[in-house]
């Protein structure tokens, strides 16, 4: 079970950096209701789409790092404390690093606002 938890938590920051990257360098031209960092004010232009995914995709990509990096010491945990125990921190962790995730979403509306305003 002990590799099982570890593969587990490194699942989510290893979305986060796949999903940072794929913003960052892959986003369409234009803004679009399918993919990217859609909200009103990052679709409301073509420079606000492409600065709000180029800087989420980033931060997301840095996030993701982090989170796997702090993860690294708890996963050795695992080796040592029953299932039970091993099973509560993995969910505790994914927990942390979903949250790390979504934090970037005020930082990037904050910055997308300072930069364009409220259009």
């Amino acid at each position: 079970m002990s590799i099982f938890y570890t593969v587990l938590t490194f699942f989510v920051p290893a979305v986060i950096i796949i999903c940072g990257y794929i913003m960052k360098n892959c986003h369409s031209a234009e803004p679009n209701p399918t993919v990217g960092y859609r909200t009103a004010r990052s679709m409301s232009s073509r420079e606000s789409w492409v600065f709000a995914n180029e800087r989420c995709g980033g931060l997301w990509i840095k996030i993701g790092s982090i989170a796997a990096a702090v993860s690294l010491p708890f996963c050795a945990a695992y080796f040592f404390i029953s299932t039970a125990y091993g099973a509560a921190l993995m969910c505790a962790l994914m927990l942390l690093q979903t949250a790390a995730m979504l934090l970037s979403i005020p930082r990037v509306e904050k910055e997308l606002k300072e930069k364009f305003g409220d259009k």
